[in-house]
């Protein structure tokens, strides 16, 4: 096999592939403009004698709002025989004398978002800009409780530009994938969510393929000609 530094055609294919790669990254960035994937961490705690538990929602998507449908935080089925008919799982918090609590965002300014709650659990308007969070404490009758989450959409949510809307929600459940589909699945993820940083990494690696092969020319062209010289006087 040849030198790949001593071939005239070496720095066209470092610079193909430069453009290769940019064309992947803008045709995936178009592909996952209508997905939306969101991250989901529960963190357990105590508000005086109530248990509680705080739901950090993330939005991970590049460029794709979460803005339609309802975050649903639901009560566990009891068991027949057990627990009070028509009773929360819920529990008032005493420091703010409420079962739940709007914690604010990270990333964006906004206004407490209201959460309907009642004896299955509670829900609140899915609001969270790209790479932003959200977060949602609730008051526990129990520590045992534990609350079911999930994203729910109506064809009303659906509507005009969400109508082609994909969503991909990650939990603690689902964050260690089995098989070699879902690891693919989570690489495909990762790089949808770190897009730029990516981008930006493969780039740099080209460009430092592209910088040694001109430093060895270089260096090969100039033994090159100290030989020449050599030959001469000889």
């Amino acid at each position: 096999m040849g030198n790949i530094f001593r071939d005239d055609k070496a720095p066209y294919a470092i610079i193909f592939l430069m453009g290769i790669v940019g064309w992947m990254f803008n045709a995936a960035l178009d592909s996952a403009k209508d997905l939306r994937i969101i991250e989901v961490r529960t963190v357990a705690g105590v508000d005086g004698p109530a248990n509680t538990v705080t739901f950090y929602i993330a939005n991970k998507s590049m460029v794709a709002a979460i803005n339609s449908g309802r975050f649903s935080f639901r009560c566990p089925v009891p068991a027949p025989g057990q627990g009070v008919a028509g009773a929360s799982c819920l529990a008032l918090m005493p420091s703010i004398n409420a079962n739940a609590q709007y914690l604010g965002s990270k990333g964006f300014g906004g206004l407490p978002v209201p959460i309907d709650s009642n004896t299955e659990g509670a829900s609140v308007e899915a609001l969270v800009p790209p790479k932003s969070e959200v977060g949602f404490r609730f008051g526990l009758a129990s520590k045992d409780v534990t609350l079911g989450f999930s994203y729910v959409l109506n064809s009303d949510d659906l509507d005009g530009d969400k109508s082609s809307a994909q969503v991909r929600i990650i939990t603690p459940e689902t964050a260690q994938p089995s098989g070699w589909l879902g690891k693919l699945d989570r690489i495909a993820l990762f790089v949808l969510g770190n897009y730029f940083t990516v981008l930006v990494a493969a780039m740099g690696l080209l460009g430092f393929l592209l910088a040694i092969y001109f430093a060895v020319s270089l260096v090969v062209a100039l033994f090159g000609t100290r030989e020449e010289k050599t030959d001469e006087k000889a």
